[in-house]
């Protein structure tokens, strides 16, 4: 099993992490390691988020990681995909 990112989150937490990183480098840095290890999670516990949505047989789920950000992601036969990633904190109507 393994965690794949899609372009979109990667795009996604590109923009957090220069949103955070304007006031502090070494708070982004400490959200990247935090949202890792939590991600990583998601190898052992697959099944760790709520179910936040079901279209035919595919299921996404969202982990959330505290009051402001979470993870939308689905579990396939070989790897879990992260779709999604949202922090409240950034400016999402630019």
């Amino acid at each position: 099993m393994k965690i794949i990112w899609l372009l979109s989150a990667r795009r996604q937490l590109e923009e957090i992490l220069e949103y955070i990183s304007a006031d502090s480098p070494q708070a982004a840095e400490r959200y990247v390691d935090e949202l890792f290890d939590r991600a990583n999670e998601m190898l052992e516990f697959p099944e760790i988020g709520t179910v936040y949505n079901v279209s035919g047989k595919k299921t996404v789920r969202k982990l959330v990681l505290d009051s402001h950000k979470f993870i939308l992601y689905r579990k396939t036969e070989d790897a879990i995909l992260i779709l999604n990633l949202r922090d409240a904190r950034t400016d999402w109507k630019k």
